[in-house]
């Protein structure tokens, strides 16, 4: 597979993943569902939405918008620590190996440190990928979650992405 191509299958991968989880949040295409229990991040899903509405003039294009600037903002985050790793700038946190049983080296070592994070979906790698971001943050502000478009997908659709090489 080309360059480009892959580049386009990971973005495609990212912008469904996060289609679906605005979805799970009550935010799709045409409208906002109520949900009795919705996740903290909705309501600053909504806020960005609002903006996007007043900046193209519909609904729909603000939420294409909206799906397009999640999805960018995961892919720099991803391609940046991919980088990172190649110059061994810090340890691998996305390139997954067999001799870390599937994982990459910093999500071993930091299961290594939770140890309670095995239980969770993926072995805990929304949880640790959470966490790394947070440490590169004051470096590198696009890792911040205060970034406004901080949201991460599923840890198993994160899992999927790092599966396909990102």
């Amino acid at each position: 597979m080309k360059l480009s191509e892959h580049v386009e299958h990971i973005r495609q991968l990212i912008d469904q993943a996060f289609r679906n989880r605005l979805g799970r949040m009550g935010i799709n295409e045409g409208q906002l569902i109520s949900l009795p229990n919705a996740p903290a991040e909705r309501k600053r899903m909504e806020t960005i939405r609002e903006v996007f509405i007043a900046e193209t003039g519909t609904v729909a294009d603000a939420y294409e918008k909206l799906v397009e600037e999640l999805t960018f903002t995961l892919f720099n985050r991803l391609a940046a620590l991919k980088v990172m790793e190649a110059h061994t700038l810090h340890p691998e946190i996305v390139t997954r190996r067999e001799s870390h049983g599937g994982r990459s080296f910093a999500h071993l070592a930091w299961l290594e440190q939770n140890p309670n994070a095995r239980n969770e979906e993926a072995e805990g790698l929304l949880l640790f990928l959470e966490d790394q971001l947070q440490k590169l943050a004051s470096d590198i502000p696009l890792f911040s979650p205060q970034h406004p478009y901080h949201l991460l997908p599923t840890a198993l659709q994160i899992k999927a992405l790092s599966e396909d090489e990102v």
